[in-house]
This record gives structure tokens, sequence and C-alpha cells, in this order.
């Protein structure tokens, strides 16, 4: 009896180990699965969003049956500055003996000392518009075409077609990367690779690994796709540029604020600074952008989120790009006096600098500290040169607020639309692509555990008052997502920030832990946790399909044509 009993006792413990041996192996296929759908899902994105984004440009302006000179019209108001300045910059390059160093050089020397903007006047356009893009694109299709002729002995070609004017009169136009116009459009075009492929892992950060929520986020930018970005009609515009490397520093500092605790390599900074260099050298709007991500990173750290390492190291790295930006824009004044810099100051002095203890109290008061000093920053240009570079800015809310008397440069803003109050066809396009609902949950789920976390950590603010790498990016997320949609409610151009944020937070109520969490606490109906978060995903998706599906259908089908006779007779 006793070795019956020692082998049925044997012959358990094998069935337990190879249950538990199977079920290791079916979750390690369910995460690799998971990671392969993910990597699948965001390198579609990225290949077929400039294809997408090229062929609602066409559509619009039915822009390769163009001629040259109507190509070069359709880029209205300041787009057409900033493509004169690509010709300038590659016809300098192309003409210049030389070497590629000394090529650039004189391309750069000709933006210094620029006298066709403000003729006689000579203008540096590097410093004052940002510029920076089309001397890169320039210098690249120089390359392009060296490399080309050198290895294939002739020039790249390009495709010609004839086209028939209702006046019975041909012309000759002609497409292709070969084509100046096309090289610098499809350079932009294929830039938003980077903001889709950041934007997706943005995602897969905040959700903790959930190809459900990559899949959500596509969809929920398809649907909501005209609200944050304007690519498609205005190409040369700075935002075009500026967003992809916005976007990708953003999901830097959340991936570093999910994997590291006391210590960031320093290979990822480097590209942090790279990213923001490149952001500050396109657009001539994000000083405030990143004004707003020091206020979420001071804000984290007051709530215990962000251990003191990592904020000094985000620090840091913010300090030397603001040095480089600064002496690549040629000290421009806009940069020095900007909030941007008033926020590095304000960080470095009342949250990392200043001798507080580290308790859970003084902790949170260095955020209110952190407010004055950075007020007490901007002010102080202002108060010792008589002059503050972005005051029109100030004016401009206002305006709005009825607060002051509307001057000359704030009516110019506020007779815009892309400057009024957000319109109620946003909320409601929001609203029904389930966006807001869902990231208002997310949102609010995740301020709440973070109290809840802040009140049960000790009185020095120790252990749990540092919250996992999960929570803080999640809530970093949700911070600037908050800040963002209430600068968008003010001025709806901004509305580029917010919506791409929205959609993460939204995007987060796909992931089987936020599902397990928030939405299933209540009841399960009998269900078992993953069978519950797929028919909630399934059932959610369907829904914003639905609601989604004319609007896409719409934007994919509408059709433009240029006509502009008079401009093109002038």
């Amino acid at each position: 009896m006793t070795a019956k009993r020692k082998r049925r006792k044997d012959s358990r413990n094998k069935s337990h180990s190879s249950s538990d041996g199977s079920g290791s192996a079916a979750t390690r296929w369910q995460g690799w699965l998971n990671t392969g759908l993910a990597v699948l899902c965001i390198a579609a994105a990225a290949i077929c969003l400039p294809l997408a984004v090229r062929h609602l440009h066409e559509q619009a302006r039915f822009f390769s049956a163009l001629t040259t000179t109507e190509r070069e019209i359709s880029f209205t108001s300041e787009q057409a500055m900033y493509y004169a300045y690509f010709k300038k910059a590659l016809m300098t390059i192309e003409d210049t003996p030389g070497m590629l160093p000394t090529k650039i050089m004189a391309a750069i020397n000709a933006f210094v000392h620029d006298t066709r903007i403000e003729h006689p006047s000579s203008v540096n356009a590097l410093q004052r518009f940002n510029v920076y893009p089309e001397l890169v694109i320039a210098t690249a299709m120089h390359i392009w075409r060296s490399v080309h002729a050198f290895i294939w002995g002739e020039q790249p070609q390009q495709t010609c077609m004839q086209y028939q004017q209702a006046g019975g009169s041909t012309y000759m136009t002609c497409t292709g990367a070969a084509v100046p116009i096309y090289f610098y459009i499809n350079s932009v075009f294929g830039l938003q690779s980077l903001a889709i492929a950041s934007l997706l892992f943005l995602v897969w950060e905040v959700s903790g690994n959930s190809a459900w929520s990559v899949i959500a986020a596509i969809i929920f930018i398809a649907v909501n796709f005209d609200e944050m970005t304007r690519v498609m009609w205005g190409p040369p515009l700075r935002e075009s540029f500026g967003f992809p490397f916005w976007m990708a520093q953003v999901a830097l500092i959340t991936h570093a604020l999910r994997q590291y605790r006391t210590r960031v390599p320093s290979a990822l900074m480097a590209v942090h600074v790279c990213l923001l260099v490149a952001f500050a050298a396109s657009w001539q709007f994000a000083p405030f952008a990143l004004a707003v991500q020091m206020c979420a990173l001071a804000l984290l750290f007051a709530l215990g989120a962000l251990p003191r390492p990592l904020l000094v190291a985000f620090a840091s790295s913010q300090t030397l790009a603001w040095g480089i930006s600064i002496a690549l824009q040629f000290f421009n004044a806009f940069m020095i006096t900007s909030a941007y810099t008033a926020t590095i100051i304000g960080l470095w002095v009342s949250v990392i600098a200043l001798p507080l203890p580290d308790g859970r109290v003084w902790r949170f008061l260095r955020f209110p500290l952190f407010l004055i000093t950075t007020a007490a920053a901007k002010a102080a240009p202002t108060l010792l040169l008589s002059h503050q570079q972005d005051s029109h800015v100030l004016d401009m809310l206002k305006a709005k607020f009825r607060l002051a008397p509307g001057t000359f440069h704030t009516k110019l803003y506020t007779c815009a639309s892309a400057f009024d109050f957000l319109p109620a066809e946003t909320y409601w396009r929001f609203t029904t692509s389930l966006v807001l609902p869902l990231a208002v949950i997310v949102v609010a789920a995740s301020g709440i555990a973070q109290l809840r976390r802040l009140l049960r950590s000790d009185s020095n603010g120790h252990a749990t008052s540092i919250t996992a790498g999960l929570e803080s990016a999640r809530l970093f997320a949700a911070v600037m997502a908050c800040g963002f949609f209430v600068l968008a409610v003010l001025v709806m151009r901004l509305k580029l920030f917010a919506t791409p944020l929205v959609i993460v937070m939204a995007s987060v109520a796909f992931s089987p832990e936020a599902v397990r969490q928030v939405l299933t606490r209540p009841f399960m109906f009998g269900m078992g946790t993953a069978s519950l978060h797929k028919a909630i995903s399934i059932g959610l998706i369907s829904a914003v399909l639905f609601n989604g599906y004319g609007h896409v259908s719409r934007l994919a089908s509408k059709q433009g044509e240029f006509n502009d006779a008079s401009t093109l007779e002038l």
C-alpha cells in the first residue's frame, strides 16, 4: 500500500509539473504573440501613414497634374516662404564648387545674410524663421543626386506627362522624387512615420504592453485623423517637421519612466537631447510645448511618481538641449526669454537644488515653489529689458476673455479660427468616437490611484511614495493630456498636441490590466477576466468603427482642385 501511495503521489507531482510547464509555455507564446502583433501593427502604420497622407494631399489639389508654378502657388501664406528657402538652399548647394562642407556653409551663409525677405535689409533666416529643415532636406537631395550619379552614371529620372487644358493648349509636368518639390513634400510625409511609430510606442508603454491598446489607438487615429494633423493640407508648415520629434521625445521620456528608477543610460539621454534640439530648431512653438512638459515633470516629482535621479537626468538633458538650440538659433531672444527657459530655471532652483527635507509634505510643497520661481524667472527679462518677446500670447488670452482691449497684434490672432476656442464639433467628434469618455475614465483612475498611494506612504515619503514604473509612465501621459487639453480648449490650434495624448489615454482602456482594475470591479457577469476583456474590447472597437466609418470615408474620398487663376496670372 505504501509503495502504491508513493507511486500515485509521484504521478500527481509529475502531472502538476507538466501542467505548470505547459502553462508557462502557453504564457510565453501569448506574450510573444502579443509583442509580435504590436510590432506588426506599428510597422504597418509607419509604412501606411505617409502613403495615406500623400494620397489625401494629391486628392485635395490634383497635385500631380499641376505645373511647377501652380504647385508653388498651392503653398499658401508662410508655406511659400519656407519652400522658397528650400529652393534657395538647393540652388546654393548645387552651384557652389568644392566639397560638401563648403557647399553647406555657403547655404548657411545665404540664410544668415538673406536680403530677399526685407529688402534691402539683411535678415538672419536661421534665427527668425526656423528653416533648418529646409537646409537639411536640400542637403539630403544633393547627396542623393550625387550618389545616384556616381553609381548609375546619370541623374535620377523624372516621370513626365502631357496634359491638355480647357482652352486646348497643352503643357508638360513631371513627378517623382527627382523633382525638387516632390522630394520636399515626400520628405515631410516620410517624417510622419516617426510620429505615428512614436505615438503607438507610447501607447505600448503606457498600456503595459497591450496589443489591444495599439490596435485601438490605430482606429482612434484613423477616426480623428484630421483633428490631430494638418500635414496633408500644408506640408511646409513648421508643425509638420516639429511634431514627429516632439512625439518621439515624449515616448522616450515615458520609456525611461517605466524602465529605470535610479539611472538613465547615457545613450538614451543623448538621443533625448538630439530629439529636443531637432524639435526646437524646427518649430517656433517648441518653447511653449516644452514648458508644459517641464511643469508635468515637476508635478510628477511632487506627487511622488518621479524619482529624483530621473528628474535630474531629464533636467540635465533639457538644459543641454536648450543651450544647443540657442546657439543654433544665433541666440534668439524669443527662445532665451521664453517660458521654457523660466521652467528650466524653476526646476533647478526650487525642485532640485533647494535643500528641503524629503518628506511627503515637503516634496509636495516644491511644486508651488517651482511655479513661483518660474513666474519670477519669466518676469525678470520684462522688468529688466522693458520688453517681452512673447507678450502677444498673454495679450491674446486677455483679449479672448475680454480682460483687456485687443491690440492690432491680438486681433491678427483672434480673428483666425485656428486661435479661437475649441469648437463644439470637436467635442462631439471626440465623444462619439469614445476617445474623450474613455480618456476621462483612465485619467481619473490614474489620478485617484496615485493619490491613494501617496496617502499610504510613510511620513518621510519613502518607499511607497515612489510608484512603480508603469504607474509613473501612465501618470506622466495623463498629466500631459490634461494640460494640453486645457490649452486646446483655449486655443483650438493646440489640439495638435492634445488629440494624440487623449488618444493614448483612451487606448489604455483596452489593456487587460485596465479592464481588470477599472471596468470589471463592480461586476463580472460570471465571465473570466480574459473573456470579459475580449468582449469589452471588441464591443468598444465595433462602436468606434460604427460611429467613425462615415467620417473616414468622407475624408478619404474628399476631392479638390487647384483654382487660383488670379495669382497665377499675377
